[in-house]
């Protein structure tokens, strides 16, 4: 987290340690990582007031990984149900990512080794030149 506070501040991107409604709508765009792919059960405070920002709001979201409060097997739940405008995957698209109605869908992660693919049953992506990052057909 230190490493991505600093590369905001060499970019002089502002960073907010509490968002506000206000603040979401003066915001370009709005990055969803609060939460890892092992997240589990309901969504609680202060996250839940922070999600229903996502719900609310006509700014762009990009999803890391997940969206946060989606299950990571079916994707949208009874209690969080937000469509981010982008998602970047890690290492490779989760279950839920068949229930991503966005945009654009990038996949990060080329240090997988082909056995690994292999057993967990899934396509690496073609990485052009030293991209870390691609970006994959919405199926």
């Amino acid at each position: 987290m230190h490493m991505l506070l600093t590369q905001c501040k060499n970019l002089s991107l502002p960073v907010y340690k509490e968002a506000t409604g206000d603040l979401v709508e003066k915001s370009d765009i709005i990055l969803d990582a609060l939460f890892g792919f092992s997240f589990h059960g309901q969504v609680r405070e202060p996250y839940k007031e922070m999600i229903g920002f996502f719900e609310s709001t006509s700014k762009p979201i990009v999803s890391v990984d997940i969206p946060s409060g989606w299950d990571v097997e079916s994707g949208p739940t009874t209690e969080v149900g937000f469509q981010p405008d982008v998602l970047v995957s890690l290492t490779c698209p989760k279950s839920c990512v068949s229930q991503f109605k966005g945009r654009r869908h990038f996949v990060g992660g080329r240090f997988v080794p082909p056995s690994l693919a292999k057993k967990f049953n899934f396509d690496i992506p073609q990485y052009p030149d030293g991209d870390q990052v691609v970006e994959v057909p919405i199926k």
